[in-house]
């Protein structure tokens, strides 16, 4: 029986994955690294297309729609330390950098229809978080990953409207909240995994020399599906998905010592 669960959420992973291109901010496979222990890798994450909202600043909530991050790369080196066997937590140092898109808001109602188009230029992005982990028996895990991201990018961009195209710069400030539990079932050197929970993104744009503007997630409750891999004991390699709050994929690999 059990393993008959293990291949059914085998194949829900993939079929999520594909099935959707791929959606994440990055959850990793449930197992922690163990007490003592360290892990080093790299976390690759593309968001193609997250939501937002307006929250407050310098235009009314009633003129603005179509707020969407755009092509949001980030590339993080991820340092992980087991303080318990089933407890670690772990540091990301690394950069990001994409696009902002805020299609048709009217900054004077009965008036002209502006589109904005910002371009966000590579720049230091960091965070930290901590995974807790139980394993039910040798093949099923069960964990819970928390985490918080961090990064500043300077922009540049038009908007477009009112018969006029014109240039701004500034600059932007991202913002990533976590609560993610999860369930994986190890099957040979393979250990697909479904997540579910709590994921919010809030944006900050300060166009210089005018106005500041916030915006936070359209959508709170996100699904994650993805797939670890150990070809040796020490070595993981993974792809992940994210679906629901935003069209996410991300690519990892670790050494664990």
């Amino acid at each position: 029986m059990k393993k008959i669960f293990g291949i059914a959420l085998t194949f829900l992973s993939f079929f999520y994955f594909f099935s959707s291109l791929c959606f994440a901010g990055t959850l990793g496979e449930p197992k922690t690294v163990g007490e003592n222990k360290f892990r080093v890798g790299i976390d690759y994450q593309y968001i193609f297309d997250k939501d937002l909202e307006y929250k407050s600043g310098a235009k009314s909530t009633d003129l603005i729609s179509g707020t969407e991050i755009k092509d949001l790369r980030r590339t993080f080196a991820k340092f992980s330390y087991g303080i318990m066997n089933n407890l670690e937590v772990y540091g990301l140092l690394g950069v990001a950098e994409g696009g902002v898109k805020l299609d048709s808001f009217d900054t004077d109602p009965g008036g002209s229809l502006y589109k904005c188009d910002f371009d966000v230029d590579s720049d230091f992005a960091y965070g930290a978080g901590l995974k807790l982990s139980y394993n039910y028996d040798e093949n099923w895990v069960l964990g819970l990953d928390v985490h918080y991201i961090r990064h500043k990018n300077d922009y540049s961009g038009t908007i477009t409207g009112g018969g006029a195209t014109n240039t701004s710069t500034g600059d932007t400030t991202f913002q990533e909240w976590q609560v993610m539990p999860s369930v994986g079932y190890k099957i040979s050197k393979f250990t697909p995994y479904l997540g579910f929970g709590y994921t919010d993104m809030r944006l900050k744009v300060e166009t210089r020399g005018s106005n500041t503007t916030k915006y936070e997630a359209d959508d709170n409750v996100g699904v994650v599906c993805g797939i670890a891999y150990e070809p040796y004991e020490n070595l993981s390699l993974g792809v992940e998905g994210r679906f629901v709050d935003e069209t996410a994929m991300s690519v990892m690999g670790a050494y664990k010592f």
